[in-house]
């Protein structure tokens, strides 16, 4: 995969770690999808409208491939590794050449929450952040209220910012949300792998 915000017709990374697989999403992942994503709980502080069912999960999943080859995001399903259970997605959003930072997102089943699922995944995705895509920043659009989710992405090393200038743009915070950000910097750990 070529540096960030470039088109690309290679194969898409798949990350591992200890529990997890990060893999391309795909057209029977759509059922999974749809009822991750309709779940309330998952939704609730999420700009972005609820998937509606298998078909509009289906059409998401297109579109997310055709923003992969456009090199304008990358969005992993997240599945376990013990039962090949579709639990969630975990994406580096607005891409675009010349930028040095990526927004980042996690959709994770209610069932998976309090189990440390995005602190696991925070270095794997980091080093190929950092490795391939060649990023300096992750950028997470947070609803105030949610204070499990900020209280994770703390845990990982986001900070809150009012707004972010990184030389080549400035991320928009819609109204009503906080930007938190993640300077990238490290290695990846030695039970995350990477593979292309």
């Amino acid at each position: 995969m070529p540096a960030n915000g470039t088109s690309h017709e290679g194969a898409f990374p798949v990350l591992r770690t200890p529990r997890l697989l990060l893999r391309q999403p795909v057209p029977h992942d759509a059922e999974a999808l749809a009822r991750i994503m309709r779940d309330p709980r998952v939704h609730r502080y999420h700009v972005s409208s609820a998937l509606q069912g298998p078909n509009e999960a289906l059409d998401a999943i297109h579109s997310l491939h055709r923003a992969y080859l456009a090199g304008q995001a990358v969005v992993w399903a997240i599945e376990l590794h013990r039962t090949g259970s579709l639990i969630g997605t975990c994406g580096l959003y607005a891409l675009a050449p010349g930028c040095t930072h990526a927004e980042v997102a996690v959709f994770l089943d209610s069932a998976h929450w309090g189990r440390g699922i995005p602190l696991e995944l925070a270095p794997v995705v980091s080093a190929f952040a950092r490795g391939v895509l060649r990023l300096s920043e992750f950028h997470a659009l947070v609803d105030p209220l949610n204070r499990n989710a900020i209280r994770m992405i703390q845990r990982i090393g986001f900070r809150r910012r009012a707004q972010a200038d990184t030389g080549t743009g400035t991320t928009v915070v819609p109204l009503g949300m906080e930007l938190h950000i993640l300077p990238l910097g490290g290695t990846a750990p030695p039970d995350a792998t990477l593979s292309t």
